[in-house]
């Protein structure tokens, strides 16, 4: 391209050049010539770039999903329960400068192949690969409620150099399970009082030690026992104080049997 300017100095630069294409250094004649700096006199100045190819390989992938729905009372329309099963496609496209061989797609959670067609890829282009099987949802994928992920990767083999790679995800809600309602917990009943003794009730016992002698240093000149049996609710008698008192009071009808039957003789 030849330009006319004007005498002086001038900053050499490129823009609207071919893409995937950088520009080495500027070779100029009949210029004083400093880096991209060339002044320009009254000789005609003849400058002279060259473009490199830079090859820049790139590859993407879109994955999506099908759910193959069975609608019920219990399963929402669009959301996966166990034993459905889901179709997955993908889209890869070359989107780098150069032609990729060998695109294929990887996807672990589908267990089966994937195949592309076609595997080689100019810039630009893209292919479909689909999985040989659908996925079927278990148990386990709905089991929380969580969408049911998984993650395939693309891969393609450019001119020179390592393949390049890319990932694409694609997610599937699943049923929430239905919850069953919430047990219901009867609080523990008050335990009932503890009555010891066995003397819950027991009647008024009076009049039966009068005039009682010593029995074991305990009950001498005792008064007579009224009502001391009787249950109250505010406190356990203990069971050896029960115990004694059973048997001072056997004591004590013992000594005043013996003692009417004296009496009886002696009339």
């Amino acid at each position: 391209m030849h330009q006319a300017v004007a005498a002086g100095s001038y900053t050499l630069s490129e823009s609207g050049g071919p893409s995937g294409y950088a520009a080495s250094g500027w070779v100029c004649t009949n210029r004083e010539e400093s880096g991209q700096t060339v002044t320009i006199g009254t000789r005609n100045v003849t400058c002279t770039i060259t473009n490199t190819f830079v090859p820049a390989p790139a590859i993407s992938v879109v994955k999506t999903a099908t759910l193959h729905d069975t609608i019920t009372a219990a399963n929402t329309a669009g959301k996966a329960d166990a034993g459905e099963t889901i179709s997955y496609s993908f889209l890869v496209t070359n989107t780098g400068n150069v032609t990729l061989t060998g695109v294929a797609v990887t996807d672990p959670k589908l267990g089966s192949a994937v195949t592309c067609n076609p595997t080689t890829l100019a810039p630009g282009a893209n292919a479909t690969c689909t999985p040989a099987a659908a996925y079927t949802v278990t148990s386990g994928d709905v089991a929380a409620g969580k969408p049911v992920i998984n993650t395939a990767t693309a891969s393609g083999q450019p001119p020179t150099g390592e393949p390049v790679t890319a990932t694409g995800q694609a997610s599937v809600p699943t049923q929430q399970p239905i919850q069953g309602p919430e047990p219901v917990v009867t609080p523990p009943q008050d335990a009932p009082p503890v009555v010891a003794g066995i003397v819950e009730d027991a009647p008024v016992v009076a009049g039966i030690v009068e005039d009682a002698p010593v029995v074991a240093g305990i009950v001498e000149d005792a008064p007579a026992v009224a009502g001391t049996l009787a249950f109250t609710g505010a406190e356990t008698v203990p069971l050896g104080l029960s115990g004694l008192l059973m048997l001072v009071l056997g004591a004590a009808l013992t000594v005043t049997v013996r003692r009417q039957d004296g009496k009886r003789a002696r009339e």
